[in-house]
């Protein structure tokens, strides 16, 4: 290969199979590039490599790698190739457009970011760092994984043969087909920004590239710029303990232009501590095993009973939640219920009856707040809203569960939230009352009392 470049008038002169007889210069093929423009080669139209591609731009270069940086994509060989893609124009075999698992000419392979570089000399690592960043172009045909660089007397070849070792499984395919902006040309869509200020320093937002999660943080002064592809759809969240923020996020669709003044208000966060009401919860028991229907209620005991009785009838609890006090505007962050154990009676009812079940009811289960024979079977706005498991997760015997984002709609805001907890099964067919003991609304002490948590904040 003979490759000039003309710096007076911006061309590259580049040619192949390049000889000398008779006082001429002759090659096997060639093309003339105007270094001004993006415009590629015809489709179907070779240069001085196989797929149509300047060489020139994709050579490693001594100059580079003694500066410490490669800013381009570096070319390279393969055995075997079909087809190409944008921007290869020429193909060696196959079909254009006709794609099998053999790689076509113009594809684009990344160095995985996982792959450890540190252990190889520094101006290895150059090169390499330059794989990870701007990749790979199969450019021509060749020894397979072979990268091109301009002749210079100052390489250590011994030192570059190290390559060898790096196998074609420590690349990945990279899809650049987003990047086109018109496919008879070279140029490319530059990644775009989301800019703007979270409220308050040291926001999370959070965001994805296609499935792979991605975050930044902003500034004390709260400032935050995030780097995306051209044409990006996705949502970005914020997120920071302590804070609500709004809007709650912002979506995205197809970005092409810098997107600036994306501000959020950050507003800290209020929580309420609501104890169940002690005259509308307690329990329900089954008229009968299996009828699923409620017999008898116990509005006054100190606590509630959790399981089956003797005659193998399911105990249910209903616990009731007097919620108006949230701003109508609220928007919820959090949402915790905690319940504390305060006996057993029998062998332990996880152990034959599973877990316990709550339902949750945007108001009453009956007609009423009060509870009710008809609370044990009656409609919930959502069952099995959350699980208690064996083991109380806090301190002191308190189980607690936190429900997730989709079911905060279910906080009623102009009355009572109600809860029903249940065992997964109804009994364990022993005749032995086995149940659990939690404290009610009733009870004396009124930090012992059923709790629902809220964190929420008021645009």
């Amino acid at each position: 290969h003979i490759l000039v470049v003309d710096s007076g008038d911006c061309h590259l002169y580049e040619v192949y199979d390049a000889s000398y007889s008779n006082g001429q210069w002759h090659g096997g093929s060639g093309a003339i590039w105007d270094l001004n423009s993006d415009a590629l080669r015809p489709a179907g139209w070779t240069s001085a490599d196989a797929a149509g591609l300047p060489i020139l731009p994709g050579l490693v270069r001594y100059d580079e790698v003694a500066a410490g940086h490669i800013n381009h994509a570096i070319r390279f060989t393969a055995n075997a190739t079909d087809s190409y893609i944008w921007p290869a124009r020429h193909l060696t075999s196959g079909t254009p457009g006709v794609l099998t698992s053999t790689p076509p000419m113009g594809a684009r392979f990344r160095l995985k970011a996982g792959f450890n570089i540190s252990g190889y000399p520094a101006q290895l690592r150059v090169i390499l760092q330059a794989m990870k960043t701007y990749g790979i172009i199969l450019a021509d045909n060749g020894a397979d994984w072979y990268i091109s660089g301009a002749p210079d007397s100052r390489w250590d070849n011994t030192m570059l043969h190290l390559l060898d070792n790096i196998t074609g499984d420590k690349f990945e395919a990279v899809n650049v087909s987003s990047l086109i902006v018109n496919p008879n040309s070279g140029a490319t869509r530059q990644a775009v920004k989301v800019s703007g200020n979270a409220g308050v320093g040291g926001v999370t937002l959070r965001y994805a590239i296609g499935a792979t999660p991605k975050a930044a943080v902003a500034d004390a002064s709260g400032n935050y710029s995030i780097s995306i592809p051209y044409n990006w759809s996705g949502t970005v969240t914020p997120s920071k303990t302590g804070y609500g923020f709004w809007p709650i996020n912002r979506t995205y669709s197809h970005v092409v232009a810098n997107q600036t003044a994306q501000n959020y208000k950050a507003i800290p966060l209020v929580t309420a501590s609501y104890q169940s009401t002690g005259v509308y919860d307690g329990w329900v028991l089954e008229s009968i095993e299996t009828s699923n229907l409620g017999g008898s209620v116990n509005r006054t005991a100190t606590t509630f009973n959790l399981g089956d009785e003797a005659a193998n009838r399911q105990y249910r609890a209903i616990l009731s939640f007097n919620t108006t006090a949230l701003p109508d505007t609220a928007v919820i962050t959090s949402s915790t219920l905690k319940i504390k154990k305060a006996g057993q009676m029998g062998t332990n009812p996880f152990a034959s009856l599973g877990n316990i079940l709550v339902d949750v009811r945007k108001g009453a289960f009956g007609n009423n707040n009060a509870l009710q024979i008809g609370d044990f079977q009656a409609a919930a706005s959502k069952n099995a809203v959350l699980t208690f498991t064996n083991t109380p997760l806090l301190a002191g015997d308190w189980y607690s569960k936190a429900l997730a984002a989709a079911n905060f709609g279910y906080i009623n805001k102009l009355g009572v939230t109600q809860f029903r907890l249940r065992f997964t099964k109804d009994d364990n067919n022993n005749l032995i009352a086995n149940y659990l003991k939690i404290y009610s609304g009733n009870y004396g002490t009124a930090s012992f009392r059923p709790a629902l948590v809220i964190q929420y904040y008021v645009p």
